[in-house]
């Protein structure tokens, strides 16, 4: 039988770890090609196979001195002369079948037209265990020279294998994952100093940080989500997974490696939703995605020169979640100067336009935003929260040749006490956890915070109370017997810029 599915897997990890190549260059300021010198010289990399046969490979060639990549796929290329990195995923096959794959880096110095051959000779196997049983997917190894992806390989359990070499700031990383009957588990971890002799790593439930991941209702359009983690670091290892999608409401609970991860929900609906987050061995964790009092994203009005701009990419996002998006929403956008409306219009976040208008003058801008949720092809059903929301920036701005930030907020919530549908008790009471979120850069200097809740649609609106606690406010609301809580903030600072934000079905009432 031969690895199918590991050609798969290196085939997915190939391609991300391609777009990880260009942005690295990119950041050194180089193409991914090596740069253009005076004297060039043509190589070609072949793989050898254990059987001593010569095979094709996608090969990476890392320039030691210029820090940059060529990929080449059995074709001839040119480079500059100098010392190089080069490393492939060398296949073996029998009978035309691949039966095992291996990560072969080696450093050679360049001085004239070559043909460059990786070895896969000398191996040794890449052993990822688990002390319970559970069903394990691709292993995936890679290699980083000074923080850069340069190749890696994938493939089942027994059928991965990496030549052992040793070299100063050389990263070799592994990873795989588990799918039990009760849980998943993901082990990842990185050798400094080349690729060992021996790989051989053993994931334990007891010494793996426990995560329970919840997905709740009424938030996430469609009702589902697939979640992946992905191991935190400066190279590539592609997203693992090993549960099956998630249905909203809905929990699952995983084991992963200490140290850092990028846990991602994705759905259809072309909304995805992470944070970054630290994962210490032996403890437990609960990581919710879809919780209640969606709102406005990190975009904030901006001044160039004599113009006003305003992204409206994400009108609607996961509070708990530090980054993510999703499609669709539609937003009225009305800027006015002293009562007087210089421009409106209405844009979809599908187009990722960017609203701008001329500034006359300097003066008292007001920026008003009104976003409603919608679904290309899927209803909005009415019982889903956060269907809308109005941010009404008020603000003193003028032309402005170096760029600059009005210093106006966005209000983030956390309600607690939540069900797994997003509800709280009937005639009870929610703690909401506030954060205000200024402009980045703006200078903003808080004087006022209010809240109000509705509990009529926003026909009548009554205040909360809100403390101060620690980095962040807590605000009591007490809730109606039926129906649906919105919430309105308004923010001042000291020279009298404001924000008023509102959130419609902002959580329900169980």
């Amino acid at each position: 039988m031969g690895i199918r599915l590991g050609r798969m897997a290196l085939a997915a990890l190939t391609s991300l770890s391609l777009a990880g190549l260009t942005a690295s260059a990119a950041q050194a300021g180089a193409p991914v090609a090596s740069r253009t010198a005076a004297a060039t010289v043509q190589v070609q990399v072949v793989g050898i196979d254990t059987n001593g046969k010569q095979t094709s490979v996608l090969a990476s060639i890392y320039s030691v001195s210029a820090g940059t990549v060529v990929i080449t796929d059995g074709q001839a290329v040119h480079v500059a002369t100098g010392k190089y990195w080069v490393g492939a995923s060398v296949p073996t096959q029998v009978n035309g079948i691949v039966i095992s794959q291996t990560l072969v880096m080696r450093l050679v110095s360049i001085s004239s037209s070559e043909t460059i051959a990786l070895r896969a000779r000398g191996r040794t196997l890449v052993g990822l265990h688990l002390t319970v049983p559970a069903t394990q997917n691709p292993e995936y190894v890679e290699a980083c020279i000074g923080g850069t992806f340069v190749s890696g390989a994938a493939a089942p359990a027994g059928a991965l294998y990496a030549v052992p070499v040793q070299a100063k700031d050389f990263r070799f990383s592994y990873a795989t994952t588990w799918q039990g009957t009760t849980a998943s588990y993901e082990l990842a971890g990185v050798s400094e100093g080349g690729i060992p002799d021996t790989v051989n790593h053993q994931a334990d439930p007891a010494t793996m940080a426990r995560v329970r991941f919840q997905l709740r209702a009424s938030e996430v359009p469609g009702g589902f989500g697939d979640l992946t983690m992905t191991p935190a670091s400066n190279c590539i290892i592609p997203p693992l997974s090993a549960a099956d999608s998630l249905p909203a409401p809905g929990t699952l609970t995983e084991y992963v490696s200490p140290g850092r991860w990028t846990p991602e929900m994705v759905t259809t609906r072309a909304a995805f939703w992470r944070s970054t987050l630290d994962f210490a061995a032996g403890r437990s964790y609960t990581d919710t995605f879809g919780g209640a009092v969606w709102g406005p994203g990190n975009e904030f009005p901006y001044v160039n020169g004599h113009d006003i701009y305003y992204s409206p990419i994400s009108a609607f996002v996961d509070p708990a979640q530090a980054s993510g998006g999703e499609c669709c929403d539609t937003s009225d956008i009305t800027l006015s100067l002293g009562g007087r409306v210089i421009k409106h219009v209405v844009m979809t976040s599908q187009g990722f336009g960017q609203f701008s208008a001329r500034m006359p003058s300097a003066g008292w801008y007001t920026l008003a935003i009104r976003a409603r949720r919608t679904a290309p092809g899927l209803t909005i059903p009415a019982s889903m929260l956060s269907r809308s929301e109005a941010v009404r920036w008020h603000f003193h701005a003028a032309p402005d040749a170096a760029g600059a930030t009005p210093p106006v907020t966005i209000t983030r919530y956390v309600a607690r006490g939540l069900n797994a549908d997003n509800q709280a008790p009937a005639a009870g009471t929610t703690k909401l956890a506030l954060r205000v979120v200024a402009a980045p850069n703006s200078g903003f200097r808080l004087k006022t915070l209010t809240v109000q809740a509705s509990s009529d649609g926003g026909k009548t609106w009554h205040a909360v109370t809100v403390v101060r606690q620690g980095g962040h406010w807590l605000a009591t609301v007490h809730d109606p017997s039926a129906g649906y809580v919105a919430l309105r903030s308004t923010v001042t600072d000291t020279a009298g810029n404001s924000t008023v934000q509102t959130i419609y079905q902002a959580y329900a009432i169980g």
